[in-house]
């Protein structure tokens, strides 16, 4: 896999270690995402790869977001062969106390942004006949998570897209993948309102992936073609107990324990 790749996310977590690993197999980069500073650090650390990076910021819950990138994509020069949506944030707690901003902004990053980029780039790469994008939900999509259930539903939307997009673009030389990483060692988890050393806390970091194995694992499956990477063996597992269990049993166990977690 050679060519440009264009990751949404870049500056933290999966979406920075998906960069670094594109990087190091030869795949140029443009990496997006809403801190300057995370994309500049970024740059200081590939440095050395024998691969491009260059940088945009940009807060992709603006409207006509996708547009800018395209905008960038076209002013630069650049043919991305490769979309990699990755950018995400989550909100744990009731839904009811949530801050309804905060949800908003929410379903515009994980679900219209990722809708709009992955049209206008699966626009470009069937006309050229070939193309790769990899739309990255979570273990969170294969249930209703009382405590997540906004944030859930955005990855049930993703889930559902992208499975759906990729039987549409078959046979067009465009491949759709679907990556579904669990708990994951990254400011995601803080980021999403769990309170640090809390019950809740201990657990998802004990349980939680390092985000250098989950991007080698998703890096693995976009070379491969997989419609569907569940990175990590206990993740897996979770994805066949919610196939043999029924839903509303794994949804009420999960509310149980979150709550009494804390």
């Amino acid at each position: 896999m050679r060519g440009t790749a264009l990751v949404t996310g870049a500056g933290s977590g999966i979406g920075r270690e998906i960069t670094r690993e594109l990087l190091r197999r030869g795949v140029s980069v443009v990496g997006v995402a809403l801190g300057q500073g995370e994309l500049d650090a970024l740059e200081r650390e590939t440095a050395g790869s024998s691969a491009t990076l260059c940088t945009l910021r940009l807060d992709l819950t603006e409207k006509d977001a996708a547009a800018s990138v395209l905008r960038e994509v076209d002013r630069r020069g650049l043919t991305v062969d490769t979309l990699v949506n990755c950018a995400g944030v989550g909100l744990y707690g009731e839904h009811l106390d949530l801050d309804d901003a905060a949800v908003d902004r929410m379903i515009a990053l994980n679900v219209a942004a990722l809708t709009s980029l992955s049209t206008a780039f699966a626009r470009r790469m069937t006309r050229a006949g070939r193309g790769r994008i990899l739309n990255v939900a979570s273990t969170a999509a294969f249930q209703p998570l009382p405590r997540l259930c906004a944030y859930a539903a955005t990855k049930h939307y993703v889930a559902a897209f992208t499975l759906g997009l990729a039987e549409e673009l078959a046979g067009t030389g465009v491949i759709v993948s679907l990556l579904c990483p669990g708990i994951t060692a990254t400011p995601f988890i803080e980021g999403a309102g769990v309170g640090s050393g809390t019950p809740t806390d201990r657990l998802a970091r004990r349980l939680a992936m390092s985000p250098e194995a989950v991007a080698v694992e998703a890096v693995d499956g976009l070379e491969r073609g997989r419609g569907l990477v569940i990175a990590g063996r206990r993740n897996r597992a979770h994805y066949a107990l919610t196939r043999a269990l029924p839903e509303r049993t794994f949804t009420r166990v999960f509310g149980r324990v979150t709550r009494a977690a804390g």
